[in-house]
């Protein structure tokens, strides 16, 4: 019996000995993860949480806090699958739905944003970046009237953009509820003399004519836009606006610090939308000079900062390059 007791004792006292240092060891790796996290060294921090997941999916805010550093970077469907997976194990916070509706809002599906960003700004309206967000979200999703609110309030929190966005959505908002209404006078329209057939095929023939006409027109008038706009940001970064954007004027842009001592450019070819927004951007290898990754991810995700005018009816895609003088 007692060499049984001595026993027990010697294995449960190992378990605990060698659980502990894994504990303290998942701990240790969580600060690390933090310090990096709060320095903005975003791509360190993912592999240090990384390593904390794979040992316990469940640590701390771990999976979250991942996800908020993905977002950073510019990987937003990763940012969004770790904010799922996060919620499977410790539920839902109020960090894991900022960051899930701030995702969806930068995949587009503001369907989705809106609801979580409401939510989101229901807790923290004082949150600029939500309030931003939300107000594009409902802008998109034709609620206009919620969105003039929303960006009044991003204008009180000191949005940049929202000067511009309060005069559009809430411009929008007033029109979106015009009724026609009867003539002044209050006179009933004329109803037009019946044509006989003979008239009606002539007046038909050369209106065929004329559409075909204005068609081929509109056809000709098709303009290449290829202005390019420079703009200096400061002695080590310049940009250059080009390949169809250039002339498009700029509403609101980021601001951009880039410390290097490389040379060279780095190019981001982005689609606009007809609101201004900038819907995607991706690396032009091409155009680019600069191989260092992590220049190429924070021009990509500064490239997506950019609030360019309203204009047209579809999406206007061109060309950001990034200058970068080296020290």
């Amino acid at each position: 019996m007692l060499r049984l007791t001595a026993l027990f004792i010697l294995c449960f006292g190992s378990s605990f000995i060698f659980a502990q240092p894994v504990e303290d060891e998942v701990g240790f790796i969580y600060v690390k993860a933090e310090y990096l996290f709060q320095t903005e060294r975003y791509h360190e921090a993912i592999d240090q949480y990384s390593s904390i997941v794979s040992k316990d999916p469940s640590y701390e805010d771990a999976l979250v806090k991942r996800a908020s550093s993905k977002y950073m970077v510019g990987n937003y469907q990763g940012a969004k699958d770790d904010i799922t997976q996060s919620i499977k194990h410790t539920g839902i916070s109020q960090e894991a739905i900022r960051i899930l509706g701030l995702s969806d809002y930068e995949l587009g599906n503001f369907k989705a944003a809106a609801g979580s960003l409401d939510l989101s700004y229901t807790y923290k309206s004082s949150d600029l970046l939500v309030a931003e967000a939300l107000a594009q979200s409902f802008y998109e999703t034709d609620r206009a009237s919620e969105a003039c609110k929303v960006a009044k309030k991003a204008k009180s929190l000191g949005s940049t953009k929202a000067g511009s966005w309060e005069r559009k959505y809430c411009n929008a908002s007033s029109n979106g509820s015009d009724v026609v209404k009867a003539p002044k006078s209050g006179k009933k329209p004329k109803t037009p003399k019946q044509k006989n057939n003979t008239e009606i095929d002539i007046i038909d023939s050369e209106d065929e004519v004329l559409i075909e006409d204005s068609e081929e027109e509109v056809k000709d008038e098709v303009v290449v836009d290829n202005t390019e706009t420079r703009i200096e940001i400061d002695e080590d970064l310049q940009l250059v606006i080009k390949n169809g954007l250039g002339s498009r004027k700029i509403m609101d842009k980021p601001n951009i610090l880039i410390l290097s001592d490389q040379t060279g450019d780095v190019a981001v070819d982005i689609c606009v939308s007809k609101a201004g927004r900038v819907e995607s951007a991706e690396l032009n290898a091409a155009e680019s000079s600069i191989e260092t990754q992590s220049l190429q991810n924070l021009a990509i995700r500064k490239a997506k900062e950019f609030w360019f005018e309203r204009m047209g009816t579809k999406p206007i895609c061109g060309t950001i390059v990034f200058e970068i003088t080296g020290r």
